[in-house]
């Protein structure tokens, strides 16, 4: 995971995580407009965006014995490919 923190940009969202709350309409256009300004500065084409959780796929040590990934954030109501699709458009 140290080799990933090297060579990436982290950008936090705030959200619970829990597959029911949405992300804010101005949050993601925030988002939208970070991204697609990095993008554009380091010549990043639209699948460099990518998520935490696809970065890191360890498990958690111990749930209770159910197999739990470490990270899932942003979780399933991120709009990654909207976000991808507005680097694309700027």
């Amino acid at each position: 995971m140290a080799e990933v923190n090297r060579r990436s940009i982290d950008i936090e969202l705030v959200n619970r995580v829990d597959g029911i709350e949405a992300f804010p309409a101005a949050q993601i256009a925030a988002l939208e407009a970070l991204v697609s300004d990095i993008a554009a500065r380091y010549g990043l084409p639209p699948e460099a965006l990518v998520t935490h959780a696809a970065l890191d796929n360890r498990m958690q040590p111990d749930c209770g014995g159910l197999p739990l990934r470490r990270n899932q954030d942003p979780g399933q109501l991120f709009p990654l490919e909207d976000v991808r699709a507005a680097i694309t458009a700027r």
